[in-house]
C-alpha cells in the first residue's frame, strides 16, 4: 500500500535547495559579472544538478567509507571521492574550506571553554 501524502510533484519540491541559498551561490558565482542574468528556468537547472551532484558524491563518499569497514563518512572520504570522480580541481579548495572551518571551530570552542570558566569563578565569590 501507497502510504506517501505527499503527491510527486510535492516531493519532488521538498529535496529541492532552499532558494535563498542557491540564489546566495549564484550571486557570489557571478559577483565579478553583475549584469549577468538568469532565468527562473536556468535557476531551476542549476538547482537540480547543484542537487543530483550532492547526491551523486554523497553516494561516491559512502563507497569509500564503506570500503575502509566504517559508517560515517569523513571529509577525508569526500575529498578521496572527488578524486575518484576525476574532480581533483576541487580538492584543494576544499582542504583550505576544511582547515579555515576546523580552526573556526577550535576558537569557538576556547572561548566557550573561557566562558565557562569566567561564569563558574564568579559563582563561586
Amino acid at each position: 500500500a501507497n502510504t506517501h501524502t505527499h503527491t510527486p510533484d510535492r516531493r519532488m519540491a521538498d529535496e529541492d535547495l532552499p532558494k535563498a541559498s542557491l540564489n546566495r551561490i549564484i550571486k557570489n558565482s557571478l559577483a565579478d559579472q553583475s549584469s549577468v542574468q538568469l532565468s527562473k528556468d536556468a535557476k531551476l537547472a542549476l538547482g537540480r544538478t547543484t542537487k543530483t551532484f550532492i547526491h551523486y558524491l554523497t553516494a561516491a563518499s559512502n563507497d569509500v567509507c564503506m570500503s575502509s569497514n566504517r559508517s560515517t563518512i569523513s571529509a577525508n572520504d569526500v575529498l578521496m571521492a572527488l578524486a575518484e570522480l576525476e574532480f581533483d580541481d576541487f580538492e584543494e579548495t576544499l582542504e583550505v574550506f576544511l582547515k579555515e572551518y576546523k580552526a573556526k571551530q577550535a576558537t569557538k570552542k576556547a572561548k566557550k571553554e573561557a566562558a565557562k570558566k569566567t561564569a563558574t569563578s564568579k559563582s563561586s565569590v
